[in-house]
């Protein structure tokens, strides 16, 4: 399980410029599950990173 610390890392990741692949990669992360991520926090529902399920 992810926490909502790891995923706003991620976050900050791609804000630092790293693609999804790079950072999927760093965090050993599937690159669809930073992807769906990163879409969440793009569509304005930042509360959504700390969902589980």
């Amino acid at each position: 399980m992810h926490g909502p610390a790891r995923r706003a890392h991620l976050i900050l990741l791609l804000d630092d410029g790293l693609s999804v692949l790079e950072v999927a990669r760093l965090m050993y992360l599937d690159d669809d599950t930073v992807y769906q991520w990163h879409r969440r926090w793009i569509d304005g529902r930042p509360a959504r990173l700390s969902e589980f399920g």
